[in-house]
């Protein structure tokens, strides 16, 4: 009796080629493959149970805005490189640490707290942003680049802290360095905030806010 014989020589060859992609790019190529949102949707048709899986690929860096997407298992803690009291001018371990991940995709978050210095302007800080965004470039070239609204703190926050009431005056600071730049994207947050979502300190969420963030990362995205 003949044994057959079966050519397994292409499909070995697929699959070194395979080992020597980047995981980025073939994530790349999975997200490419996931049937686009209508655009005529809302970040509301996202099902919050599937907003990790949109992520698969990306950053998200910043403080504690940013850590508490995992504090509250938005996201999975993989995905996000943030610090509570982090400020741009202290962020060189989390370059390195996100650039070690090579995403495809990067979301800073970062203002809550660089917002604070009295000698602070919104045009010394968008001007510290993008020198900060240049050097992620440098570390991640082939990565597309969003940078989130400062979120805005109560009134009782900013009683407490009046620096905080320049929060629109580094806003508009950080959209038009983006409109400048054309080549990094503003996403503005401060629309799905809600009075009834701030936590006693007057500066954090409840989990609705990161969830409302998250999916608007992913509609602005396209993730």
């Amino acid at each position: 009796m003949n044994e057959r014989t079966i050519d397994t020589s292409e499909g070995l060859k697929i699959l070194r080629e395979l080992e020597k992609k980047d995981v980025s790019e073939i994530d790349a190529k999975i997200q490419a493959m996931r049937p686009k949102k209508d655009k005529e949707g809302t970040d509301e048709d996202i099902d919050t149970g599937s907003i990790p899986e949109h992520f698969r690929g990306c950053v998200v860096m910043g403080d504690s805005i940013a850590n508490e997407l995992v504090e509250y298992q938005v996201l999975d803690e993989s995905v996000v490189v943030a610090d509570i009291g982090m400020m741009l001018r202290n962020a060189q371990e989390q370059m390195e640490k996100a650039s070690q991940l090579n995403p495809g995709k990067v979301f800073l978050a970062y203002g809550l707290n660089d917002i604070e210095d009295p000698n602070g302007t919104g045009a010394s800080f968008s001007q510290e942003y993008k020198e900060f965004l240049d050097e992620m470039r440098k570390m991640l070239p082939e990565a597309e680049f969003y940078i989130t609204s400062i979120t805005p703190a109560n009134q009782e926050a900013i009683a407490k802290q009046p620096q905080y009431q320049k929060n629109e005056e580094y806003n508009d600071a950080l959209k038009a360095m983006c409109e400048e730049d054309g080549n990094v994207t503003f996403i503005d947050t401060r629309d799905l905030i809600t009075e009834d979502m701030y936590e006693a300190d007057g500066i954090h969420f409840r989990p609705a806010y990161y969830e409302s963030w998250a999916k608007r990362m992913i509609e602005v995205a396209e993730l």
